[in-house]
């Protein structure tokens, strides 16, 4: 005895919601013609790169990787430890590059590379580059702690 509203009306109700997998079908056309070895592959390229710069550019200030260095055992992210990795995590924040933080002292970065390109990692350790060698990152030192970065 189900009826359907007139016009637009009809996609606001009902499982599921009509308007978000119209959403999600427009995300998923984004992998159209893209295979999953090729996505893998450019994973493991973004993030050899993500380390390379960061042993190059970062461990002066204190960062160590703390993800696997082979690349088959990474997946798409890489962590790194440093002592005020929570201070600097909200300080990346506010600079729009948003990292993971994780207790005790891990800065995680996940990268989708669907849409994750090589600038973006090149930018992202300048980004945290010039935050430690400005100091910037300490007026975001803090003992309390949000439940998210």
């Amino acid at each position: 005895r189900y009826r359907a509203a007139e016009g637009i009306t009809k996609y606001r109700v009902g499982t599921p919601p009509v308007l978000s997998l119209r959403a999600v079908l427009e995300g998923v056309r984004c992998f159209d013609g893209v295979s999953i070895g090729e996505l893998a592959a450019k994973s493991r390229r973004l993030t050899n790169l993500f380390i390379q710069l960061a042993d190059e550019r970062l461990t002066r200030h204190g960062f160590q990787v703390a993800s696997p260095r082979d690349a088959s055992r990474r997946g798409s992210q890489v962590s790194f430890r440093h002592p005020e990795a929570y201070s600097i995590a909200r300080a990346l924040v506010a600079r729009n590059v948003i990292p993971d933080f994780r207790e005790p002292d891990i800065l995680r970065f996940g990268i989708a590379p669907l849409y994750t390109g090589y600038t973006d990692i090149w930018d992202a350790v300048a980004a945290i580059e010039r935050l430690m060698d400005g100091g910037t990152w300490e007026a975001f030192l803090t003992r309390e702690r949000a439940l998210v970065t």
